[in-house]
């Protein structure tokens, strides 16, 4: 039979009763429009020989993980959330200002994402990252994904205004934060990320510039706070924030994650594999559970939802994984990327 097709014989499968069959000629043949003809042709020939029942292509399939960033098998935080469905649901990025130690604008998962930088600290256009946390978070929201390079991001789409206000040590003054943050949503800014805090300091013009992003239309997302107690954190506490503690791999409370009435969700916060000047690494802390939230957030502003519907959905799908309701541990519970983003 494999004779009289010009087939040879590749592989038996007597469990099943098949052969898979190869066409050398075929195989040598430049011309894609003419391998597929021959194959069309061969492959009738072999369906009217005698004692074939049925004849298929061998379709080559891909496997289904939803990028091929190398690090991706790593992001136990996107996989989790349900970002990899939320992708393809967004149409268009926004720009998410990383109010933090800067960022490593030449890394190759961050190239051309950032699109806008200053340095509130130094007052320089510089925003070189001497720390890493601030291209930590960034990655998290923005890093280029399925570009077969290290890590996947949250909102792909989305861009990053670098705002730099902490210095290396990751300390900045309220007012080199509330000027970045005001420059941040007068640049475009329609997410903030502040993934910084203290336990002092009730009064600040920190509140003013936050209550002004959000007149302005920005969501503004922040770190819970590390602390692992019921301490206050702020800006953690203000009204007008999103305020996210941090959970693991299992969709537990760290021990160290903060806790109290103002934790309005929960988000992946424990060994957190995203960039950092030179590479990558996995870090923990509220950090980098604030940036997961701010990445949805993404997603849900660039379906053309207005902030105050982005933040009701992000409180009402997220999973209830404490105890049952709001509680102060979780908030509303974990960030569920994948239900949030339904149509």
């Amino acid at each position: 039979m494999e004779e009289a097709a010009g087939a040879e014989l590749a592989e038996d499968m007597p469990d099943i009763d098949a052969q898979v069959v190869e066409f050398p000629e075929v195989k040598g043949d430049a011309s894609q429009n003419s391998r597929e003809g021959s194959l069309e042709e061969m492959k009738s020939e072999l369906e009217d020989s005698p004692g074939v029942e049925e004849v298929y292509y061998n379709y080559v399939r891909t496997g289904t993980q939803a990028t091929n960033d190398p690090r991706f098998g790593q992001q136990y935080g996107l996989r989790k959330t349900g970002f990899p469905t939320a992708w393809k649901r967004h149409p268009r990025g926004v720009k998410v200002a990383v109010v933090d130690s800067g960022v490593a604008a030449g890394h190759p998962d961050l190239r051309g994402k950032v699109v806008a930088g200053y340095d509130f600290h130094n007052n320089n256009a510089s925003v070189e990252d001497l720390n890493g946390h601030g291209t930590h978070i960034a990655g998290i929201i923005a890093a280029k994904t399925s570009n077969g390079v290290g890590v996947a991001s949250g909102c792909p789409k989305c861009t990053i205004v670098a705002a730099k206000a902490l210095d290396k040590n990751l300390s900045g003054f309220d007012s080199n934060i509330a000027r970045a943050i005001n420059w941040s949503v007068n640049n475009g800014a329609k997410v903030v990320n502040l993934s910084l805090g203290s336990d002092e300091g009730e009064k600040s013009v920190l509140k003013r510039s936050i209550d002004y992003a959000r007149s302005k239309g920005a969501v503004v997302v922040v770190a819970g706070g590390n602390y692992g107690d019921n301490r206050r954190v702020w800006p953690a506490v203000y009204d007008n924030v999103v305020s996210v503690s941090y959970t693991d791999a299992r969709d537990v409370r760290s021990r160290n994650s903060s806790f109290g009435g103002w934790i309005d969700m929960a988000a992946p916060g424990v060994n957190i594999v995203s960039t950092v000047p030179g590479g990558y690494q996995a870090k923990s802390g509220s950090s980098f559970s604030a940036p997961h939230a701010a990445a949805l957030a993404g997603v849900l502003l660039g379906q053309n939802r207005s902030p105050g519907i982005v933040i009701r959905r992000m409180k009402l799908t997220a999973n209830d994984i404490g105890p049952r309701g709001r509680d102060a541990f979780y908030g509303y519970g974990r960030i569920n990327a994948e239900r949030a983003s339904r149509r």
